[in-house]
């Protein structure tokens, strides 16, 4: 994480990928996180200054997935107190996003989160659920045949 000061605001980010070099953008002081594609030189707001999820939807969410989760209230209403973590892509231009839900355990991190992957353009590749270890190999397998079949979506950029 880098820190500088824009204005009166101070924020941190940190490089996502090399290759489009896109940046996560956090307010230092806030909820709010932007998501910078610096080559398209485009700015997309990620996470709202009251924690509210802008670039995710509930078909983003696989409701089913989440099982009886103390937290699934907050996944319904796209909030995301705890903040949403974008892993950093992978050179398949894949990456592993891990959204908290639950209260901040003994080492600051959620004690209950859903985690999805995305590729480079944020389209959602495995919807967001509770996954165990989303790095095993066969989770990370069926996430790159699923972004083969989502080259008509939309991208954000």
């Amino acid at each position: 994480m880098v820190e500088y000061k824009y204005g009166e605001k101070e924020y941190t980010y940190r490089a996502l990928c090399d290759f489009l070099f896109i940046v996560e953008l956090k307010h230092k002081h806030s909820h709010q996180r932007y998501l910078v594609n610096c080559e398209m030189k485009k700015v997309v707001e990620m996470v709202d200054g009251s924690g509210y999820v802008k670039i995710f939807a509930h078909e983003d969410v696989d409701f089913s997935a989440v099982g009886d989760m103390g937290h699934v209230a907050q996944l319904k209403l796209l909030y995301a107190p705890y903040g949403i973590f974008v892993s950093g892509f992978n050179d398949d231009g894949i990456s592993v996003v891990r959204w908290g839900v639950g209260g901040v355990g003994r080492f600051g991190s959620p004690t209950e989160y859903v985690d999805a992957f995305v590729d480079i353009d944020f389209q959602v590749l495995l919807l967001f659920q509770l996954m165990g270890d989303p790095f095993c190999e066969g989770v990370y397998n069926k996430a790159l045949r699923l972004k083969q079949e989502l080259l008509d979506k939309k991208p954000i950029w």
